[in-house]
């Protein structure tokens, strides 16, 4: 090989590692930096804002933002120190989503070979079936509310 490239080549890969050894904490753009990392970077810069927006007499009095950011900064320090936040969720029931799938997708197959040449109005049933199991997987895995938490519970 030629010795011109082989130079080239090693410059090229010294340049790189040293742009990413150099660029340290501008990785955060590229998603590689920890989520502790960015936190901390956001609440650097929320108190910067915060304090350049209470500078400024008409901003302080008058926007909105002046009066939530301080509550995201003291949000984003309690998510940082580890201190939970909101409602904890319900684990999601798999077993059910894989019951459901496998009840679901037998009946939505048999109504595609129903309605292989043509509608068929036999096949609504079959079809309204896997429908339900879809809409019941959909149910699981967005309502993970836990049961103690919501309003009117009567648990303790």
């Amino acid at each position: 090989m030629d010795p011109v490239a082989i130079a080239k080549n090693a410059a090229t890969i010294v340049v790189s590692v040293g742009a990413i050894i150099g660029a340290g904490s501008r990785l955060t753009i590229l998603g590689i930096s920890t989520k502790k990392h960015r936190l901390r970077n956001d609440i650097r810069e929320n108190l910067a804002l915060l304090t350049e927006l209470e500078k400024n007499s008409v901003l302080a009095n008058h926007d909105v933002s002046t009066q939530w950011l301080p509550e995201k900064i003291a949000f984003d320090t309690a998510r940082l120190s580890g201190h939970p936040s909101g409602s904890a969720k319900k684990p999601i029931a798999w077993g059910s989503i894989v019951m459901a799938v496998v009840i679901g997708l037998p009946f939505g197959y048999w109504t595609s070979v129903l309605n292989r040449n043509g509608f068929v109005w036999l096949s609504i049933f079959p079809g309204l079936v896997s429908f339900l199991m879809a809409i019941s997987i959909l149910g699981m895995i967005t309502d993970r509310q836990d049961e103690s938490t919501t309003e009117g519970s009567t648990k303790k």
